[in-house]
């Protein structure tokens, strides 16, 4: 979203969390559902400076489930009008990891499709990079539909990240994944 010169993004999901925080870097808000998230410690690591808040504040009504529309929408539209965050500042290294890495070439999660995120971001591949997943070779694909049905592949998710997916199938089952198997990219010939 930008309004009036202020670029915000909004991130977080709609299960019940009592904490949140916003994120000023190379002006641009961010507000994260869990201040302590790896996304946080990427950016601050990448950035020259940072300013992070802790939000406190509650609306009205702030009902179990849709925290996006009633705690980060709000919190968001504040932001977006040059309005100071609602809540704390937080120390600007709290949190900082300088010697972890960006990426991480690994299954991180695994969703209720059977398609396991990696922890690599897509843009630092090539896009003919192919990858090994428990000795198999994957090739990348653009959408599902760009592969037979049945075929493992992977693919740039909405998160930027590293995705590995079967078309029709369960990843994770048809190619034993689970959390933390390592992932290997092989270099372009």
């Amino acid at each position: 979203m930008v309004y009036g010169g202020n670029r915000v993004s909004v991130r977080g999901r709609s299960r019940c969390r009592r904490d949140a925080a916003a994120h000023y870097s190379r002006s641009r808000w961010s507000l994260v559902r869990r201040p302590r998230q790896r996304f946080v410690r990427v950016v601050q690591r990448r950035a020259a400076t940072t300013r992070c808040w802790d939000i406190d504040w509650k609306p009205e009504r702030l009902s179990a489930s849709f925290h996006g529309r009633d705690l980060f929408a709000p919190v968001a539209a504040m932001l977006a009008r040059g309005e100071s965050p609602p809540g704390r500042p937080r120390k600007d290294d709290t949190h900082r990891r300088a010697d972890w890495p960006d990426d991480l070439c690994a299954v991180v999660y695994i969703d209720h499709f059977g398609n396991a995120m990696t922890g690599l971001r897509a843009l630092m591949l090539p896009c003919a990079a192919r990858l090994v997943a428990v000795g198999r070779v994957l090739e990348p694909a653009r959408t599902f539909s760009d592969r037979p049905p049945g075929t493992a592949f992977w693919y740039e998710n909405s998160n930027g990240l590293v995705e590995i997916a079967v078309n029709q199938g369960r990843a994770d089952h048809e190619l034993g994944l689970t959390i933390g198997i390592p992932i290997e990219i092989v270099p372009c010939e």
